[in-house]
């Protein structure tokens, strides 16, 4: 990245400005407390209002925040707590999402989730993990190298090096000789890098649904030219959604959430993590229990957002389809009636005598 970059960044970019509002000392605790140490993802407004009035009720000197949200000397902490909602969702701090019946709910924008995700890395660690994250980077770089070769043979002599590692192993235990596992600190290593990328990967999920409503932002849009035509509207919608399922970000959410449906995903997740739980107790090691507990209902959770704002685009779109129709027949109703109105007034009035008088001779060759 370059010197202009960060320069541009520091002007454009929504995380970077939600960390330097005046009020962020609190603002942003206050989200945290209410969102992300329950891992609760949405919050109803009233709740989120009584929680908001009992911060505001212990702040001591809020002349400042006050200013920001535009509060009047003496307002009670409800009203004052329904213009702060109103202040963070106009700066896009949250999101308000309205249910079926017309309530509000709001939770954390992508925005938000990127700046937790960003001070959680300025956390003081007990050691930095090197060794996992090398294997893990080594992995990588060796399913990039045998994924994208198009060579038969190398592939096939590297699958018989693998099954030759594999036989030895299995000949080793039958042997009696000591099962190879992971020392203390390589568990603890692995269960902070896992920690901190399904707290990304939960973030990750926010942006995939912020990208279906900029996809409806444009069909919107579209629609509200005068001069975009049914054909266009439907086509750039229908472009859009697959652009969007065939980037590299729709290609790999899409095929990590069609394995965590599947049955096959389920019931191995579950396995794996009951037996990594298990271990955990025994090794007495701190971990976030409670996240690896429930991190695959909150990966599924988050990811109806995105087959949620799937079906609301299918909708719009069904609607501006029918909106269109219904304008062209109305419009086309319209213009014939006024041509019958023309016709029964032409039809009503005296036979008019067609012709014209001329005052001199004319010469009029019919050859």
């Amino acid at each position: 990245m370059l010197s202009g970059g960060i320069t541009h960044l520091f002007h454009a970019s929504l995380p970077l400005q939600i960390i330097r509002m005046r009020n962020a000392n609190w603002v942003l605790p206050f989200l945290y407390n209410s969102f992300k140490s329950e891992n609760t993802f949405t919050r109803t407004e009233p709740e989120l209002i009584h929680l908001l009035a009992l911060e505001l009720e212990a702040q001591t000197d809020t002349v400042e925040d006050q200013a920001e949200a535009k509060i009047e000397w003496g307002e009670g902490d409800e009203s004052r707590a329904r213009k702060y909602l109103l202040n963070w969702v106009q700066k896009r701090l949250l999101q308000d999402c309205p249910d079926p019946e017309g309530n509000t709910h709001y939770q954390l924008s992508a925005h938000t989730e990127k700046v937790f995700q960003w001070l959680q890395t300025l956390e003081q660690r007990q050691f930095v993990g090197t060794e996992s994250r090398f294997k893990t980077l080594f992995r990588t770089l060796k399913e990039l190298v045998e994924k994208t070769g198009d060579d038969a043979a190398t592939r096939l002599e590297e699958l018989k090096n693998k099954k030759a590692e594999i036989e030895a192993e299995i000949k080793s235990l039958e042997y009696g000789h000591r099962l190879e596992v992971f020392s203390q600190t390589q568990v603890v290593e692995r269960l902070q890098w896992f920690t901190q990328q399904a707290h990304e990967l939960l973030g990750d999920f926010r942006e995939v649904g912020d990208n279906f409503r900029q996809i409806h932002r444009g069909i919107v849009e579209h629609h509200a030219r005068a001069d975009a035509s049914k054909g266009t509207i439907v086509g750039q919608a229908f472009a859009a959604y697959d652009a969007l399922r065939q980037s590299d970000q729709g290609r790999s959410f899409y095929a990590f959430y069609d394995f965590l449906i599947s049955r096959q995903g389920q019931q191995e997740w579950r396995e794996l993590t009951e037996r990594l739980l298990l271990t955990i107790q025994a090794l007495e090691i701190p971990a976030d229990t409670l996240l690896l507990q429930n991190i695959k209902s909150m990966l599924l959770r988050q990811g109806r957002v995105v087959y949620e704002a799937n079906d609301k685009m299918a909708e719009k779109l069904s609607r501006i389809i029918t909106e269109k129709e219904l304008a062209k027949q109305r419009r086309l109703r319209q213009e014939l009636g006024t041509i019958k109105e023309i016709v029964l007034a032409l039809k009503e009035q005296p036979e008019v005598p067609v012709g014209f008088e001329l005052e001199e001779p004319v010469e009029i060759k019919l050859v």
